[in-house]
């Protein structure tokens, strides 16, 4: 009998795909880490919006880790008083200031 997949090329594949299934569990759990939008109300998400919140900052000076509403919690998230919930260390809002020193 000829079999087209032998038995070493089966199992390669399937510790590739296992390897595959894992990178992206751990890249949708980091993407999903802190801010969950899917999770939040529509009112939630259109405050956001509205504040033009961005997960990631486009002014270097200006994070949510340096204003004055953010409080840090471990692995780079926090929490936003004006938000009113989770938001990542390195988002950005209109409603942005400085933290008092």
């Amino acid at each position: 009998m000829n079999y087209p997949l032998s038995r070493r090329r089966l199992l390669t594949g399937l510790v590739q795909l296992s390897i595959a299934a894992a990178v992206a569990a751990n890249a949708d759990a980091a993407d999903s880490a802190c801010v969950d939008l899917k999770a939040m109300s529509a009112g939630e998400v259109s405050s956001r919006n509205s504040l033009h919140w961005a997960a990631m900052s486009a002014q270097p000076n200006k994070s949510c880790a340096m204003c004055n509403f953010f409080s840090a919690s471990p692995g780079g998230c926090g929490s936003c008083i004006i938000l009113g919930g989770p938001t990542y260390a390195a988002g950005y809002c209109d409603s942005w200031t400085a933290k008092d020193s």
